[in-house]
């Protein structure tokens, strides 16, 4: 039981994201003398592996709650004060920690506020059922806005937020906007995840899934929203803007436009223990149509007047090299199938400035490489800039007092985020400071809708196996 001004914790969802994130934070707490954790709360599904988890750390949890696998998705806030005032006492709990899948964010988040609890919430901040419910994405946020009304301190984990390379980035930038009133003119963010779904996982996967209508934009797609929105809202420095002056066009691809004949072609060459022909019938495509998108490409402008501001292009894609070497499901099929994430990004500030960013994990596809790639290229005009042509900075660039070169920026910054958020502070990530993301993620997601219900035909070859058009 915590004391004084020490965190007493509540953990809900034991995860992926958890264990290889957050648990190393609340072990040194504890080790130190500065938490406790209350109580943990997760899946009856999952209560075998939650427990050997914390076995096996050498960790003692006094109470646990298991919830019935059917509330994965239906706990209410009141469900959650009967069940848990059952098992434990609530009064000295000071901190919640949330870490499940984000179709159940919110109920905790309600639960939290009620209660005065700070909250630390893994993004997104909510997710949907569905793919016709997309809208209630913003209503979410506006409901526990209202609910949290000043009452709690809320962190949504974001970690490009205070990941040190982009901090140096935005911080560039800001300072030279303010000198030259030159804004961002365009911004190029290219994200590739290398996470390779089998045919069979779009059915089974409730870790990131894709059959609630949602995929890469509520998986990592939320941190290039984010990031994005982070960056231009640097603008505001020379003018205001709202979500009201985005134009913007979007293409998604669901599971069923990925799903072709060639690619069944591929798996019977490589996989022929699997068979997977049974996901390529029109029945099969036909259900995949309504599942979460895979690939996304948002091209977008801000435009006040008939003026064009400031444009942009988000591409967030999943189909792209991955090293996963079979069709095993891994028990962390997030963070364990063989991902190689890239990322790129490309900033221009008029004629003045251009910026590249690059991080790619070379050290994944060749053993002799142990650095981490984070890449920043920064040239400027020779005359009418006051700065260095040419700057260029490495990954060791970086390293100093808050960051060594064993470790890894983003699990870093997640880390560090929570750490701040159990000192006291917002994590430069506050519920309210992503009210311009949410929104831009409903307006997108808003767009997919919208395309799906006119029936737009997808480009899905129609070969032996397709008896009738396919559509999105």
């Amino acid at each position: 039981m915590a004391t004084g001004n020490i965190p007493s914790i509540i953990i809900v969802g034991c995860g992926p994201h958890f264990c290889a994130r957050y648990f190393e934070v609340i072990q040194e707490m504890i080790a130190n003398g500065k938490a406790a954790v209350k109580l943990v709360i997760d899946l009856q599904s999952q209560e075998d592996a939650v427990r050997d988890f914390f076995y096996r750390h050498n960790f003692v949890i006094d109470e646990y709650l298991f919830l019935p696998d059917e509330m994965r998705d239906a706990v209410t806030p009141e469900i959650l004060t009967s069940l848990v005032s059952a098992t434990v006492d609530t009064t000295p709990v000071t901190h919640i920690l949330i870490s499940t899948e984000p179709k159940a964010h919110k109920p905790y988040i309600l639960w939290a506020a009620r209660n005065n609890w700070d909250i630390f919430c893994d993004k997104p901040l909510t997710a949907f059922s569905s793919l016709d419910s997309a809208n209630t994405l913003q209503k979410d946020y506006d409901e526990i806005m209202h609910a949290i009304d000043g009452k709690s301190r809320c962190v949504l984990s974001c970690e490009r937020r205070i990941h040190i390379g982009y901090q140096y980035i935005r911080n560039y930038i800001s300072r030279f906007i303010q000198k030259y009133k030159m804004p961002i003119t365009f911004v190029d963010i290219h994200f590739a995840g290398g996470n390779w779904v089998m045919p069979d996982e779009f059915d089974a996967r409730e870790n990131h899934p894709f059959k609630y209508g949602y995929g890469v934009l509520l998986h990592s797609g939320y941190h290039y929203i984010d990031l994005l929105m982070q960056l231009l809202g640097l603008n505001k420095e020379l003018f205001p803007f709202g979500i009201q002056d985005f134009d913007l066009q979007v293409q998604a691809h669901s599971p069923a436009q990925m799903l072709h004949e060639h690619l069944q072609a591929f798996y019977h060459e490589h996989f022929p223990e699997d068979n997977f022909d049974n996901y390529f019938t029109a029945d099969s495509l036909s259900r995949h149509a309504s599942f979460g998108e895979l690939d996304v490409t948002v091209n977008g402008r801000i435009m006040q007047h008939e003026q064009i501001l400031t444009s942009f292009c988000l591409k967030m894609i999943e189909n792209s090299l991955s090293i996963r070497k079979n069709c095993k499901s891994s028990l962390n099929p997030y963070l364990g199938s063989g991902r190689i994430r890239q990322e790129h990004l490309i900033i221009h500030l008029g004629p003045l400035c251009s910026i590249h960013i690059q991080s790619h994990p070379y050290a994944k596809l060749d053993k002799n490489i142990t650095d981490e790639d984070f890449t920043v290229t920064i040239m400027n005009h020779p005359t009418l800039v006051e700065e260095e042509s040419l700057i260029e900075l490495r990954r060791a660039d970086f390293n100093g007092k808050d960051l060594t070169n064993d470790e890894r920026f983003t699990i870093k910054a997640r880390q560090e985020q929570l750490r701040l958020f159990f000192s006291g502070e917002s994590a430069e990530s506050s519920f309210a400071s992503h009210k311009d993301s949410i929104a831009l993620l409903s307006r997108i997601y808003t767009l997919i809708k919208d395309q799906r219900k006119a029936s737009i035909h997808s480009h899905v070859y129609r070969g032996k196996n397709y008896e009738k058009d396919i559509t999105i």
